[in-house]
Order: structure tokens, then C-alpha cells, then sequence
């Protein structure tokens, strides 16, 4: 899975495997500064996915709904450095606070079954949107996604220009981005740079077979693909 990563053009390298930029010996110090944190981003990103894939795997899916043991979930969310999270990503978690809206989250999700073999029955070009407690993954067809990738655009524009993320939010709910909205309104730190990010690597993806769009939850963390390459679920 390709995740791509927000703040810098060095960090979504990192994670996205799209190719590291090399630093030259003669590098200022800002600069290198700049890549050492940006590495210590990725670190602590990496780290709350991985946090999150320990959830995801005491979760078994019954009748359309998440089963689990409470406790097991907890054990997980009480081990985990939110200190070193926040301090890295500007967020605000706290044990408490997360483990509540994971809860929230497992427990309000439903799988709808039959969509899913509909939308199995299709290979390319299709139009679907599911979600899981930690992500939301939506299929677009070619059109669908260009039409996405102008919403990206129009919101690094705005963030440009001055305008605040509400507007960005306003974007997205009007458009095939609706089921981001929520993502954009309560992550922290977006920026023109990493919408602009998100529409080029979008439009890399956009081949004749649509794309797989994927945003994390909890965090500024995206995965995109080509219909024909996607392998998940």
C-alpha cells in the first residue's frame, strides 16, 4: 500500500516510495533540519498506523459489525506514545481520548454485504464508497476522479489565497469527496501543499480503470491507486 504523507514533498517520499530526494553535502542547516524532522514525522506516523493495524487485527466482522473484546482494544490504545504523536503531528490524543472514539468508531461501523459483492462484480470503472473503524475508501470512476482532483485543486487554491479550511470542507461535501469531508473538518495541519499532493498523485493514478482513494481516519494519511492495481479488500 502506497501511503503519502503530508507536509513536505521529503515526507511523502518517505512513505510513499515515490523516490527520496537526495541531499546534497553542502546542504544548510534548515535544510537538513528540515528532512531530520520531517523523518521524525514519518516515524511517528508510521507508528499510529501501525498502532492502528494492531486494533484491526483483535477485530473479526459478524453479521456486518465488528466483534471484539473492549479490553483487548484497550491494552493496545493504553501501550502507544501519544506524547511523542502529538509533539510530531500537532495533534491532541490522549489514551482516553482516542480509545474513545475508536470505540465509537468500531462499533458504528456496518458492512454492507451485498454492496460488496456488486461491487466485486464489476473489475474497473466502478463507483463505490465503504468504510472501516479507521478509514474511508472510495472507487471512482475516470470521470469521478477528475472531477475529485479539480476539488483537490480548488482546495489548495483557496488555502492559498488565505481561505480556511471550512471552505475546504464546502468543497468536498458538494462534490465525490463528500465521505472526506469529515477527515478534512477534524485533522489538523492540511495544507495547500498537500491538496495540491493529493491531486497529482490522484491524477498519476487516474488510468483508464478509475482509482481507489483511501484516507485514514485519524490522521493526514492517504493511499491512492488504479483500479487494476488495487489488491485489498
Amino acid at each position: 500500500m502506497k501511503k503519502f504523507f503530508v507536509s513536505s514533498i521529503v515526507a511523502i517520499s518517505l512513505l510513499s516510495g515515490l523516490g527520496v530526494p537526495s541531499v546534497a553535502v553542502a546542504a544548510g542547516n534548515d535544510e537538513i533540519s528540515s528532512i531530520q524532522q520531517n523523518k521524525e514525522k514519518a516515524e511517528a506516523t508510521n507508528e499510529f498506523l501501525a498502532m492502528q493495524d494492531q486494533i484491526t487485527s483483535v477485530l473479526r466482522i459478524e453479521d456486518g459489525h465488528y466483534v471484539y473484546n473492549k479490553e483487548d482494544v484497550k491494552n493496545i490504545v493504553y501501550s502507544f506514545d501519544f506524547d511523542k504523536l502529538n509533539q510530531q503531528l500537532d495533534l491532541d490524543y490522549t489514551k482516553e481520548s482516542f480509545y474513545s472514539v475508536a470505540i465509537e468508531s468500531i462499533d458504528n461501523t456496518q458492512f454492507q454485504t451485498h454492496s460488496i459483492s456488486k461491487r466485486n462484480a464489476n473489475p474497473y470503472n466502478r463507483n463505490y464508497f465503504e468504510e472501516g473503524w479507521n478509514y474511508y475508501r472510495s472507487w471512482q470512476d475516470h470521470n469521478t476522479a477528475k472531477e475529485s482532483i479539480k476539488n483537490m485543486r480548488d482546495a489548495a487554491f483557496v488555502l492559498n489565497g488565505g481561505g480556511g479550511i471550512a471552505t475546504v470542507v464546502g468543497i468536498f461535501a458538494s462534490g465525490p469527496l463528500a465521505p472526506f469531508a469529515g477527515v478534512v473538518a477534524a485533522v489538523s495541519g492540511l495544507t495547500a501543499m498537500y491538496f495540491d499532493n493529493m491531486a497529482t498523485n490522484t491524477e498519476l493514478k487516474n488510468n483508464y480503470s478509475g482509482i481507489v482513494l483511501e484516507a485514514n481516519k485519524f490522521t493526514f494519511v492517504y493511499s491512492v491507486w488504479s483500479q487494476n492495481e488495487y489488491k485489498g479488500k
